[in-house]
């Protein structure tokens, strides 16, 4: 395998010494969570499996690298030094107290990166603001649940992330961000707070005031499924039983299959009227699995199928037995031939 140069260091150290500020400090892991390239991706995922003792540290600089993002822009530069001298003073401490082998200043590495991590340990480490925003994630494989301040339920669906603020205020809509793929069930008009709720991805905004819905935002695709009450997205009203489906094709408005995306709230994955191709890619985003086809043509087979969502094996093992495949291991991939 060719590794890029900047991941010879990564190659030969253990890792197993880190700790979440550690990991999210390395270029690596944050191209493997904002996955921008593939070897990076190869390599943690390949890590993380053989190190499962290390799933908190690792969750939680997933969670750190996340909030890079969100906050980078909101340090402000004339105090940077100042923060960065008190975070450094933090970690100072707690590295003389383990007596680490590595030095605490790697996790400053770069401009961007320094604003980031700034305002990452401040959510983390300072006296929480007012307006404290909190970072839900889910790894390959996991589904979780969350109740929101105004009483919202949220099931998050596997390699998803929704954030959200503490508390909601008055004046505002209130308002959350999501990664992948959850189901709402939004409180409608609770008392004190804004009758309007409102789920951004980076494609559409939905916009609800007391209704149930499955939100799913992936590879510049986003679907939106009305189960109860009214949704707006994307400038379509939408009622019980619609799909509005968005990509860089356009914009659709269709009938929902009965349960077809909310099935993984029953622990099942649900293909219909699918293809290989639709298979491939639902292993990679809900199991972090990489399938690659033998012959060129066979993503296009159709397929219509379900399995367990904790026995992944079951749905690929059914695709080999419709169209008569094989299906072998092969370093990182999964080969079907």
């Amino acid at each position: 395998m060719i590794v890029p140069p900047y991941y010879v260091q990564d190659l030969i150290m253990s890792y197993q010494d880190y700790e979440a500020a550690d990991f999210a400090a390395e270029a690596s892991f944050q191209a493997w969570v904002q996955r921008t390239d593939d070897a990076a991706a190869r390599f943690w995922e390949q890590w993380a499996a053989a190190h499962p003792e290390k799933r908190d540290a690792l969750r939680e600089a997933q969670w750190m690298v996340r909030s890079f993002r969100f906050h980078a822009t909101e340090v402000d530069p004339a105090g940077m030094d100042a923060v960065k001298a008190a975070i450094d003073g933090v970690l100072d401490a707690e590295d003389r107290k383990k007596n680490r082998r590595f030095p605490v200043r790697r996790l400053i590495i770069g401009a961007t990166a320094t604003a980031a991590a700034i305002a990452a340990f401040l959510v983390m480490r300072l006296p929480a603001p007012a307006a404290e925003m909190i970072t839900l994630s889910t790894t390959f494989g996991e589904t979780t649940t969350v109740t929101l301040q105004d009483g919202t339920e949220v099931w998050l669906n596997a390699n998803s992330s929704i954030r959200y603020p503490a508390a909601f205020n008055g004046k505002d809509a209130r308002t959350v961000s999501l990664q992948g793929e959850a189901y709402f069930r939004v409180k409608h008009a609770p008392q004190g707070l804004h009758p309007r709720f409102v789920v951004h991805t980076d494609m559409t905004d939905v916009e609800v005031t007391g209704t149930a819905f499955n939100v799913y935002h992936r590879h510049d695709s986003a679907a939106i499924a009305l189960l109860e009450g009214s949704v707006t997205a994307s400038g379509r009203n939408m009622k019980p039983g619609d799909l509005l489906q968005q990509s860089a094709l356009g914009i659709s408005l269709t009938q929902a299959p009965a349960g077809g995306f909310t099935a993984w709230m029953e622990k099942r994955v649900v293909i219909r009227d699918g293809t290989l191709a639709t298979v491939a890619l639902r292993m990679e985003d809900l199991y972090g699995k990489r399938v690659r086809f033998k012959r060129a043509g066979m993503e296009s087979l159709p397929f219509t199928g379900s399995a367990p969502m904790d026995q992944p094996e079951l749905l690929l093992k059914a695709v080999c037995t419709v169209h008569g495949l094989k299906m072998r291991e092969e370093n990182e991939f999964i080969i079907l031939e």
